[in-house]
């Protein structure tokens, strides 16, 4: 299966017979409008595997990169960037990035070297009176370390000076890691536009020169891109280390009922030097937090061919799908048999089952019934604390639910197990060819 097993097991939230209904949907008016316009999302679930920790203390660097790092220039208020009036333009750092508002950034990354760390200065991105920053750190032994000992590990220090020589403290930032590689990212609050200034990280200064984003009117001008199955799919390569590095980003994500993030499987994308006609091998990026940026093992001048065969649709669905089914004894089996379906994406599922173990309630969904011949939902996440295990190709059930212990006081009193589906991840089969020069 193509799914990534870590993505197996979701954190979820809470809602009671079988029920599908649809919610109203909100009429903005301008000034509505223009607030939705400010509105960031972008979420990622992608796990790494740290030596000596359970599932649930591994940390999701990506995550924590993804989404703080979309907080101020992220594409991803796709209401907003629907219409393509806001500017685009591509940056290393952060991706594909629509805005109305004028952002200077960091031109390329930055690699620090010293004998206890190497440092990746990987996005600065600057607009009227703030500035993100965000670092990745390699630090030797990192990858070995439990939980308890990287908790106790010495913290990152990182701070601004101006060219005026004041210092300027953070005002925010979250840190991710615990394998060899850790993401830190910053906020900080200036007094005006900041263009240039010295970043001090760890005792190590280096100094930062903005420059003005390089916006395009279309997706064309950004960087290479295809449309297949009403998606389009792009890409931008840069280089950093004597390697060449290959982003992919998607109008999907900038949609007002598209996904929410799309996810690529290095085994379903094919590099071929336009010039050379070489098979590059795609690996994915260590520094990188969104699961869309790969590397091949040397700096590649030429223009590469890209030919992708299947992604990952996550879709936060704007109006649940409503559960509400008779709560199962323990030892005990309820045959549903009922059609679940999401009109947004038009797409079905047969709730088969819901059955009560020792210590959980399990509820069993076949999707082999309304499977399409080139999309496969793979995961259901429902909106409460529970969990839930993914199909694949070669897989036709997906298991979700919760634990007994979980239930509330009504659902314990009128016996119904109620929850939403909030979330729907889809593997979807296509075509998508482009040139990345």
């Amino acid at each position: 299966m193509s799914l990534n097993n870590e993505k197996d097991i979701y954190e979820l939230l809470n809602d009671v017979e079988f029920d599908v209904s649809d919610e109203a949907e909100v009429v903005m008016n301008d000034i509505e409008k223009k607030k939705l316009k400010k509105r960031v999302k972008s979420s990622i679930q992608k796990y790494k595997k740290v030596n000596g920790w359970s599932r649930k203390q591994k940390i999701t660097v990506a995550m924590i990169a993804f989404v703080i790092l979309g907080t101020l220039i992220s594409p991803k208020g796709r209401e907003v960037i629907a219409a393509i009036k806001n500017k685009l333009f591509f940056n290393a750092g952060a991706g594909l990035v629509s805005t109305t508002e004028e952002l200077y950034v960091l031109n390329e990354p930055i690699s620090v070297k010293s004998e206890k760390e190497e440092i990746i200065i990987k996005s600065v991105i600057a607009k009227e009176k703030s500035i993100q920053v965000g670092v990745w750190v390699n630090r030797t032994g990192n990858i070995n370390l439990t939980k308890e000992e990287y908790d106790k590990k010495e913290r990152y220090e990182i701070y601004i000076k101006t060219l005026g020589g004041e210092t300027i403290k953070p005002t925010g930032g979250a840190e991710g890691g615990g394998g060899e590689y850790s993401f830190i990212t910053t906020s900080f609050q200036t007094e005006e536009l900041l263009k240039e200034f010295t970043l001090v990280f760890n005792g190590h200064e280096t100094d930062i020169k903005l420059v003005k984003a390089d916006e395009k009117n279309s997706y064309d001008e950004v960087g290479g891109n295809n449309t297949d199955k009403d998606i389009l799919i792009g890409a931008n390569k840069y280089h950093l280390q004597s390697n060449t590095y290959i982003t992919f980003w998607s109008d999907e994500e900038t949609k007002q009922n598209g996904a929410h993030y799309i996810g690529y499987n290095k085994e379903n994308i094919n590099v071929i030097g336009n010039n050379s006609s070489k098979n590059y091998q795609l690996q994915p990026s260590p520094f990188d937090g969104s699961g869309k940026e790969f590397y091949v093992g040397k700096d590649v001048k030429e223009p590469l061919q890209i030919n992708i065969s299947e992604i990952i649709l996550d879709y936060r669905l704007k109006n649940p799908v409503n559960l509400k089914i008779p709560i199962p004894k323990k030892g005990e089996t309820i045959e549903i048999n009922k059609d679940i379906f999401i009109e947004e994406l038009n797409e079905k599922a047969l709730l088969k089952s819901i059955e009560g173990t020792k210590g959980r309630i399990e509820l069993t969904v076949d999707i082999s019934k309304y499977r399409k011949k080139d999309t496969i939902i793979s995961i259901m996440s429902i909106g409460r604390k529970g969990w839930a295990i993914g199909a694949g190709p070669n897989d036709t059930e997906i298991k979700m639910g919760v634990d007994y212990e979980d239930l509330s006081v009504k659902e314990k009193l009128i016996g119904k197990l109620d929850m939403k589906i909030v979330n729907i991840t889809i593997i979807r089969n296509g075509n998508w060819k482009f040139t990345v020069k």
